[in-house]
C-alpha cells in the first residue's frame, strides 16, 4: 500500500492547510495539524508524506515532520507558477492543490528536505535574534549617549572628565580595565575632593549606579556573542559557506560577511534553487526597483512578496561593511559612486508632502544621495554574484573552475582600472567640493 500523499501549505494567518485524498483541512494552529497527522498513520507504521512549497513560512513545520519521521518533498514556488499558471496571490488551498498536481505529473521536480534543511532553519532564527538584539543595543547605546550630554548641562565642571571616561567606557563596552578604574578613581575623587550640593551628589549618584555599567546594554552585548558564537558552530555544515571568505582559492573573500550578516543572508536565501534567476532573488531581497520605477514597499494587508530579514542583512553589509576592507566589493562600490556622481553633477530639488501635510524641498543626487544607491547597487552586485556561485555550488561543480572563466574576475578588474585610472582622484576631489556647496533640507520635527 502507498504512502498516504498530503500537500501542506501554510496560510499568511499562520493556518495549515491540508489536501489529501481529494479534501481539504484547515486547521487553526500547527499543534491541531500535528494531531491530526498523526493518526494518518498507517497500520503498517507508514506515514503521510508530505508535499510542501520549498521557503517562505512554515519552513519550522515541516522541519517538525522530519523529526517525526514524515518525508517532506518541496518544490520551489516558480515552477507552481511557470508549469500550472499559479497566480502570485493565489490562496493557500489553491497551492495544495497545484503541489498534488504537480506530484502526480513530476514527482522528480521536488527536493526531498534534508537535515541540512532543518539546520538553516536554526541559523536563520538565531541571526534574527542576533541582529534584532544588535539593533536594541545600538539604539540604546545612542539613547545613553544622549542621557550623557544632557547630564553634562546638569553637573558640576568638575565632572568633566568623567563625563570624558565614561563616554569612552561606553564605546567600547566597558571592556578595558583601565577605563573602568579611571571611572572610579573619578567617582571617588568628586565624592571626597569636590563640594557638591545635594542636588549634584543625586545626580552623580545616578549616573554610578547605571551610566557607568548599563546592564541591559552589556547584556545585550553578551547575548550577541552567544549567539554568534553557536550560528558559528552551525554554518560549516552548509556547503555554500566554505565558498564565502576561502582559503587558499582564487576565488574573492567577502569581506564583512561574517557569521552575523553572512549567516542572515544565506538562512535567509535558504536554497538557491528556489529562484530561477538573479533577478528572482534580487527581488525576495528588496534589491530590485518595481514597474513604477521606484523601490517595492509593503502594503497595508498584503504579505509583502520581499523578505524584510534578507534585505536588513544585505543592506547592514553593503551601507556598512563593504567600506571597511580594501577589496574587490569596495572597489565596486568607489567605482559605482564616481559613476553616479559623474552622471547627477546637480542636485535636484523637488516638493513633497510630508506626514503633516505640509510642503517640504527635498533634494535628489546630494552627496547622500548617491552614496546611498552606489551602496544599494552594490548589494545588488553581490546577490548576483551569490546566485551564480550557489548554483555551482548546488550542482556539485567546483567552483575554482567556474570562476575563472566567469565574467566576476573581468568586472571586478575594470572597476579597480578605473579606479587607478582616474576615478579615485575624481573622488577626493570631487566630494569635499560638493559638501561646501550642497543645499541644506528642511528638518521635519519629531513625532510628540
Amino acid at each position: 500500500m502507498e504512502n498516504q500523499v498530503a500537500a501542506i501549505v501554510p496560510s499568511k494567518e499562520k493556518h495549515i492547510h491540508i489536501l489529501t485524498e481529494g479534501r481539504t483541512k484547515e486547521f487553526k494552529t500547527p499543534a491541531k495539524a500535528l494531531e491530526w497527522l498523526v493518526k494518518q498513520e498507517q497500520g503498517n507504521g507508514s506515514k503521510p508524506q508530505v508535499l510542501a512549497i520549498m521557503g517562505g513560512a512554515g519552513q519550522e513545520f515541516f522541519s517538525r515532520l522530519v523529526d517525526m519521521g514524515m518525508a517532506v518533498n518541496r518544490l520551489p514556488i516558480y515552477q507552481l507558477q511557470e508549469n500550472l499558471g499559479v497566480q502570485p496571490k493565489a490562496s493557500p488551498d489553491e497551492r495544495a492543490s497545484a503541489l498534488m498536481l504537480m506530484w502526480q505529473e513530476s514527482k522528480e521536480s521536488f527536493y526531498p528536505m534534508e537535515p541540512l534543511d532543518q539546520t538553516v532553519v536554526l541559523i536563520r532564527e538565531l541571526t534574527r535574534q542576533r541582529l534584532n538584539i544588535q539593533e536594541f543595543r545600538k539604539s540604546a547605546t545612542l539613547q545613553i549617549h544622549g542621557a550623557l550630554r544632557s547630564l553634562g548641562y546638569i553637573l558640576p565642571a568638575e565632572a568633566n572628565q568623567l563625563m570624558e571616561f565614561l563616554r569612552a567606557g561606553l564605546k567600547e563596552m566597558f571592556r578595558d580595565p583601565k577605563n573602568r578604574g579611571q571611572i572610579e578613581a573619578e567617582f571617588r575623587r568628586l565624592e571626597t575632593e569636590v563640594q557638591l550640593t545635594d542636588q549634584q551628589q543625586a545626580h552623580l549618584l545616578a549616573i554610578r549606579k547605571f551610566f557607568s555599567d548599563p546592564a541591559f546594554v552589556l547584556g545585550a552585548k553578551k547575548d550577541e556573542q552567544e549567539l554568534e558564537k553557536q550560528i558559528s558552530k552551525l554554518l560549516p555544515a552548509i556547503p555554500i559557506w566554505r565558498w564565502i571568505n576561502p582559503e587558499d582559492s582564487g576565488l574573492p573573500a567577502i569581506k564583512g560577511f561574517g557569521p552575523a550578516i553572512g549567516g542572515s543572508v544565506l538562512s535567509e536565501i535558504g536554497d538557491i534553487r528556489r529562484f530561477p534567476t538573479p533577478e528572482a532573488l534580487r527581488a525576495y531581497a528588496r534589491f530590485h526597483v518595481a514597474t513604477d520605477g521606484k523601490f517595492p514597499h509593503r502594503k497595508i494587508g498584503e504579505v509583502s512578496p520581499f523578505n524584510r530579514y534578507l534585505s536588513r542583512a544585505v543592506w547592514l553589509w553593503s551601507s556598512d561593511q563593504v567600506a571597511r576592507y580594501d577589496s574587490c566589493w569596495k572597489s565596486l562600490y568607489l567605482w559605482k559612486k564616481a559613476r553616479e556622481m559623474q552622471a547627477h553633477p546637480e542636485t535636484v530639488a523637488r516638493q513633497v508632502i510630508d506626514k503633516r501635510s505640509r510642503t517640504r524641498t527635498v533634494y535628489d543626487f546630494t552627496l547622500k544621495h548617491l552614496d546611498s544607491r552606489a551602496k544599494r547597487w552594490t548589494g545588488s552586485q553581490l546577490l548576483n554574484y551569490l546566485w551564480t556561485l550557489w548554483q555551482e555550488v548546488a550542482k556539485g561543480n567546483n567552483p575554482e573552475k567556474w570562476y575563472p572563466v566567469s565574467s566576476w574576475p573581468e568586472y571586478f578588474a575594470k572597476a579597480r582600472q578605473e579606479l587607478d585610472t582616474g576615478l579615485a582622484a575624481y573622488l577626493e576631489a570631487e566630494i569635499p567640493k560638493r559638501r561646501r556647496v550642497e543645499p541644506k533640507e528642511e528638518e521635519e520635527e519629531e513625532n510628540e
